[in-house]
């Protein structure tokens, strides 16, 4: 009886990790697209050509959905503190693309 209460607890310690893993992707999920918001937003106030800006636009929404494939895949089996180093890697990483692109486009 004992071993199957140990089993049994050792299943919802699992679990709980899991949920706690999903909880601590979403909200970093939640984090890189507001920053993607607001680089959005500086990079329509600094630009003129609508058409430069959608596709850098674009290409910013692409480098998002292929970090989140990337992380989501990497999350379900590592732990939760280098799941949470690869985020703000990536967050990093867009940002300063969103700015060098913005200032490109400025310069042209």
């Amino acid at each position: 009886m004992n071993i199957y209460k140990n089993k049994l607890d050792d299943e919802l310690v699992e679990e709980m990790s899991n949920a706690t893993n999903v909880v601590k992707q979403n909200m970093l999920q939640l984090e890189m697209m507001r920053r993607l918001k607001d680089s959005i937003n500086k990079f329509d106030k600094n630009t003129e050509d609508f058409g430069k800006r959608q596709m850098a636009m674009a290409f910013i929404m692409l480098i998002v959905a292929m970090a989140q494939i990337v992380v989501s895949v990497f999350l379900s089996g590592i732990s939760p503190w280098a799941a949470v180093l690869i985020e703000v890697i990536i967050v990093i990483f867009i940002g300063y693309w969103a700015k060098r692109i913005s200032q490109d486009l400025r310069l042209k």
